[in-house]
C-alpha cells in the first residue's frame, strides 16, 4: 500500500488498515467508549473474493487462491461419479465441488458448471446412530465411529442469502425449494439454465426481487403456475438419476433395501 507517498510492506499495510477501522469506527459512533478497549488483526488483504449464503466465502491474493470456507465441505477432494448405461463410473477421487464452485461465481457467475455426484465421508455418532438406527442402521454392520458414506449433489441455490419479509414467506419459499428439490434434484436453478450451464446471477437477481416484492412462493409468479402448466417448466437436475443411483447403491451396502 501506498499512503501519504510512502510505500509500506506487507505487515505495515495491515497495521494501518487495523488502526483506520478503530478511528473510523470512533468517527461514526462517538458515544461508545469501549471502542478502545479493542484492538482488530488485519489477516490480509485479498484483491477479489466470492460469496455465497452467509457463511460461504473463498478469497485470492492477485491470482493466488485462498482455500475457501463452505459450511459441510471438507478441504480433501470427495470420489466423484457419471452415469456410465446403467452403472457409476467414477470420475476422479479428488473433486472438490466447494472449491469449483465458489470459483466459478468469482470467474463468470453467469456460466456456472453444474455439479457432480459426489461421495461425501464422516464418522459416525452415537446420536445419529441412535435416532436413525429403525431406518438406516438396523441392518447394517456400521457402528458409531465407522466412516460411513452418502451421495449428494452441491445446492446452487441458497435461501440464506436472501432478506424474507416474515418467517412466513421464508417458511413457504423453504417449503417450496424442498419440495422442488425431492422431485427433480434441484430447485430455483432449473429456471436458469441456459446452454447446460447456470446463469447464477440472473437467478439471484430474478428470486431476490421476487422476495422483496412479498412473493410467497417463486412458481406463484409464473404463469405457466396459474395455467397448471408449470412441470413443462422445470427438469430434473442433470446429475439426479446418477445421485438416485448411488443413493439406492448405498442403501443396499447399508441394509436399508435389498439387491435387485
Amino acid at each position: 500500500m501506498v499512503v501519504n507517498g510512502a510505500e509500506l510492506d506487507n505487515q505495515k499495510s495491515l497495521d494501518w488498515l487495523g488502526k483506520q477501522i478503530t478511528i473510523h469506527l470512533k468517527e461514526q459512533f462517538p458515544n461508545v467508549p469501549v471502542i478502545d478497549k479493542f484492538q482488530f488483526e488485519i489477516k490480509d488483504i485479498y484483491t477479489s473474493a466470492s460469496f455465497h449464503g452467509t457463511a460461504n466465502y473463498k478469497f485470492w491474493i492477485g491470482d493466488t487462491p485462498i482455500p475457501g470456507k463452505m459450511r459441510s465441505y471438507k478441504k480433501a477432494g470427495y470420489n466423484s461419479y457419471q452415469m456410465a448405461g446403467d452403472d457409476l463410473q467414477l470420475l476422479t477421487s479428488n473433486y472438490t465441488p466447494s472449491e469449483e464452485f465458489l470459483t466459478g461465481l468469482r470467474d463468470n457467475p453467469e456460466q456456472l458448471e453444474r455439479c457432480k455426484t459426489y461421495l461425501f465421508y464422516k464418522i459416525l455418532k452415537p446420536g445419529e446412530y441412535k435416532k436413525n438406527y429403525e431406518t438406516s442402521w438396523k441392518n447394517s454392520e456400521a457402528f458409531p465411529g465407522c466412516t460411513v458414506e452418502s451421495a449428494r449433489l452441491l445446492r446452487e441455490c441458497s435461501l440464506t442469502q436472501f432478506t424474507f419479509q416474515s418467517k412466513k414467506q421464508f417458511d413457504s419459499w423453504e417449503r417450496e425449494q424442498k419440495r422442488l428439490r425431492d422431485k427433480i434434484g434441484q430447485s430455483y436453478e432449473s429456471w436458469f439454465i441456459k446452454d447446460n450451464k447456470l446463469d447464477f446471477q440472473e437467478m439471484i437477481e430474478t428470486l431476490d426481487e421476487l422476495i422483496r416484492g412479498g412473493e410467497m412462493r417463486f412458481t406463484s409468479s409464473r404463469d405457466a403456475n396459474r395455467n397448471r402448466h408449470l412441470s413443462r417448466e422445470y427438469t430434473d437436475h442433470p446429475e439426479y438419476k446418477c445421485l438416485l443411483l448411488a443413493k439406492h447403491q448405498l442403501d443396499v451396502r447399508y441394509g436399508r433395501v435389498g439387491e435387485e
